[in-house]
C-alpha cells in the first residue's frame, strides 16, 4: 500500500531528551504539536464554543477509587475522574516543549466527577454535554444512601472559563438539549415526585412537573400525566395546552423536519393505565407545529386491529406515515399509510402473517416487509434460517403488494442512503456468529443476485457507509471487530478496492477516512492513519494512539460537511507499551 509521511512542524523537545539518555524510542515521531507528556490523561474532547472564542479542549484523568469518608475505603468500587481545561491551544511549530504534568499546566475544573464524563467508543471521543455557551454538565456521586447503599448522582453545570459551578439537582438521566443548545431540560428528584426543569441560557427556569418530554425545534413539549394534556413551553414563554385526552405522544426526526404524533383516549386512572400491557389509542392525530392545530388521522377499515399501534413509522422525508400493530401475532396483519399532506387519502393492505422487519425505501413510495407465517419463530442470528418460513414483500403505494421471495433465508437488513440498493445477509448455519456475508442488490431489481460486500470468512462490522460518490465503505472482521479489513465496494459492479487491514474506521470524510490501523487488542491502541478513498494512499499521523477527538462535528458523508477537511484539527493521546517521550497529548492540523 503506498504511503506518505506528513512534514513535521517541529522536532519535539522530548526527542532530544531521549537522545541525551542514550536511546531513542522505536517508531516514527508523531505529527503535530506535543502539548503534554503526562500519561495520566484517559479521554479528551473539543468543546463546542461560541464563535468569538478560541477552541477549547477538555481532558479527563484516569479513573481512581472514590473515597466515601476520611478513611481509605474505596467505596464499593466506585470510580471517579478529574476534568481539566487546557490553556489556549498552541499553534503547530511554536517551538514550545510539552508540559510534563497535567496538574502543573491545565486548570482543574471538576474534581471527583462520575466516570466517564467524555463519551468515547473504539478510539473516537464525542462532545461532552454542553450548552451554547460552552458550559458543561457533569455529574458527581453524592453521599451514600444508608438504605439502598447506592450513591445518588448530582448534576452540576460548570463554566470551564471561570470555574463557576451551579448545582442542578439529583440527576435521573442526562440533560436534554434543544437543537441550538440554548435550552436544556433536566430531571431531578430533589423533591418527589421527579420533576423536569427547563433552563434558558440566562438561568431563567420553568418547572414542568413531569419527566416525559421532548424538544421539537426550540419548543419543549411535555405530557401532563395527571391532566392527560399535551403542553408546549416556548422559549421565555409560559406553558400552554395544545391537546387534551392525551395518553402518549412521539416525536420523529425526518429529513423534512420533526413530526409530532398524538395518541388520544378516554383518560384512565394511572394505576389502571400502568397495569395495561399496551395503551389503547381510540384516535390519533398529527400536530401542525406552525399553527398548533391537530390533523386527525382517519380510522382504518380494520379499527379493532389497529387500536394497538404504538406509533407511526415515518417515511424518510416525513411526508407519509405507516401504521400497523406491533408485536401482536395476527394471522392477517393490517397496514395503513397516511399522507400527511392529505390525511383523508389513506391506503391499506394486509399481510398474511407477522411482520418482522418493515422499512421505508429512501426516496421512494415503497415499503419493504419481511414477514413470517403465523406461529413461526422470529428469525435471529442464533437460529438456523433453514428452519424459518420468512417472506419478503414490497408494497408500492398505489400499486399494491409484490412478493419478492417466498422462502427468505437471507433476512432484509436496510438500504443505502440514496435508496438505490438494499442489503440482505447470509447466515452461517448452526452458529450464533453474526452475518457471514452481506450482499448488496439493486432495489429496482430485487431478484437480481447482487454482490457480496465483505470477503469470505469475515463477518460484517456494522452497516456499510455510503460515501459521497455512491460507493460503500465496508469493514469485515475474522473475529475482532476492532481489527477489520477495510475496503470500498462499488455496488453496481461489486468491485472492491482495499484500503487497509488490522484496524477500524473512526471518522469518514468526503474524500478520506481516519482510521486506527494495526490495532493491538491488549493495549487498545493503533496507528492513527488518514487514507485517501480514491488512491488508497495512507498518511501516518501517529503510532500507539488510543483516543482521538475531532474539532468539528462528525457528520454523515452525504451531508456536505467534511470533518476531515484540510486544516481541521485533531487531538489524540499516545501511550506506548513502555514509557516513551512520545506519550501524552498531541494536536495536529490535517493536511
Amino acid at each position: 500500500m503506498p504511503g506518505t509521511k506528513l512534514p513535521r512542524a517541529l522536532m519535539v523537545a522530548a526527542l532530544a531528551t531521549g537522545a541525551a539518555a542514550g536511546c531513542l524510542p522505536a517508531g516514527n515521531v508523531p505529527v503535530g504539536q506535543h502539548v503534554l507528556s503526562d500519561r495520566t490523561v484517559s479521554r479528551l474532547s473539543f468543546l463546542p464554543t461560541p464563535s468569538d472564542t478560541h477552541p477549547r479542549l477538555i481532558v479527563q484523568s484516569h479513573p481512581r477509587p472514590q473515597v466515601v469518608d476520611s478513611s481509605t475505603d474505596p467505596g464499593f468500587g466506585l470510580s471517579v475522574v478529574d476534568l481539566y481545561l487546557l490553556p489556549e491551544l498552541p499553534e503547530e511549530g511554536d517551538g514550545a516543549a510539552p508540559a510534563p504534568n497535567l496538574e502543573d499546566w491545565a486548570s482543574l475544573i471538576v474534581a471527583g466527577a462520575s466516570e466517564p464524563q467524555i463519551p468515547c467508543d473504539r478510539g473516537i471521543c464525542g462532545q461532552m454535554n454542553a450548552d451554547a455557551l460552552g458550559r458543561i454538565f457533569v455529574s458527581q456521586p453524592g453521599l451514600q444512601d444508608p438504605i439502598t447503599e447506592t450513591f445518588p448522582q448530582i448534576l452540576f453545570r460548570v463554566d470551564p472559563a471561570t470555574g463557576q459551578s451551579v448545582r442542578i439537582g439529583n440527576n435521573t438521566g442526562p440533560p436534554i438539549f434543544s437543537p441550538t443548545r440554548k435550552r436544556v431540560a433536566t430531571a431531578s428528584y430533589d423533591e418527589m415526585p421527579v420533576e423536569t426543569v427547563v433552563r434558558e441560557l440566562d438561568d431563567e427556569t420553568t418547572k414542568v412537573g413531569v419527566f416525559f418530554g421532548f424538544f421539537v425545534n426550540e419548543d419543549y413539549y411535555f405530557q401532563d400525566q395527571d391532566a392527560f394534556t399535551l403542553n408546549r413551553l416556548p422559549p421565555f414563554g409560559p406553558p400552554e395546552i395544545v391537546a387534551r385526552d392525551v395518553i402518549s405522544f412521539t416525536v420523529s426526526p425526518t429529513a423534512g423536519g420533526p413530526v409530532l404524533w398524538i395518541c388520544h383516549a378516554t383518560p384512565v386512572p394511572m394505576p389502571i393505565a400502568m397495569a395495561m400491557a399496551i395503551p389503547t389509542c381510540q384516535s390519533s392525530s398529527f400536530l401542525d407545529l406552525d399553527t398548533l392545530r391537530e390533523i386527525p388521522i382517519p380510522n382504518s377499515p380494520m379499527p379493532t386491529k389497529l387500536l394497538a399501534i404504538s406509533s407511526p413509522q415515518l417515511s424518510p422525508d416525513g411526508g407519509k406515515a405507516l401504521f400497523f400493530p406491533q408485536q401482536l401475532p395476527f394471522a392477517d396483519t393490517p397496514l395503513m399509510v397516511v399522507d400527511r399532506a392529505n390525511p383523508s387519502a389513506t391506503e391499506t393492505v394486509s399481510i398474511a402473517g407477522v411482520p418482522v422487519v418493515v422499512i421505508w425505501r429512501p426516496g421512494h413510495d415503497e415499503i419493504w416487509i419481511e414477514w413470517q407465517d403465523p406461529g413461526s419463530t422470529t428469525i435471529s442470528s442464533s437460529v438456523d434460517p433453514s428452519s424459518q418460513s420468512g417472506h419478503l414483500t414490497v408494497w408500492k403505494l398505489g400499486e399494491g403488494l409484490t412478493a419478492i421471495a417466498t422462502t427468505l433465508a437471507d433476512p432484509l437488513q436496510t438500504f443505502t442512503s440514496d435508496g438505490r440498493y438494499w442489503f440482505h445477509s447470509s447466515y452461517r448455519p448452526g452458529t450464533s456468529y453474526p452475518a457471514d456475508r452481506l450482499y448488496v442488490c439493486p432495489a429496482d431489481d430485487p431478484l437480481a443476485p447482487g454482490f457480496p460486500t465483505n470477503p469470505p470468512g469475515t463477518a460484517i462490522s456494522g452497516t456499510p457507509v455510503q460515501l459521497a460518490d455512491g460507493r460503500l465503505l465496508v469493514e469485515g472482521s475474522f473475529r475482532d471487530f476492532n481489527r477489520n479489513d477495510i475496503s470500498v465496494v462499488d455496488p453496481e459492479t461489486g468491485a472492491a478496492f482495499p484500503l487497509g487491514t488490522g484496524g477500524h474506521v473512526i471518522a469518514v470524510g468526503q474524500t478520506r477516512i481516519l482510521t486506527l490501523l494495526r490495532w493491538i487488542a491488549s493495549a487498545r491502541t493503533g496507528d492513527l492513519t488518514l487514507i485517501d478513498l480514491h488512491s488508497g494512499v495512507q498518511t501516518l499521523i501517529a503510532e500507539n494512539v488510543f483516543e482521538v477527538s475531532l474539532e468539528g462535528d462528525i457528520t454523515p458523508p452525504n451531508s456536505g460537511v467534511d470533518p476531515l477537511a484540510s486544516g481541521a484539527r485533531v487531538a489524540y493521546l499516545v501511550q506506548s507499551r513502555f514509557a516513551s517521550p512520545y506519550d501524552g497529548l498531541w494536536i495536529a492540523t490535517l493536511p
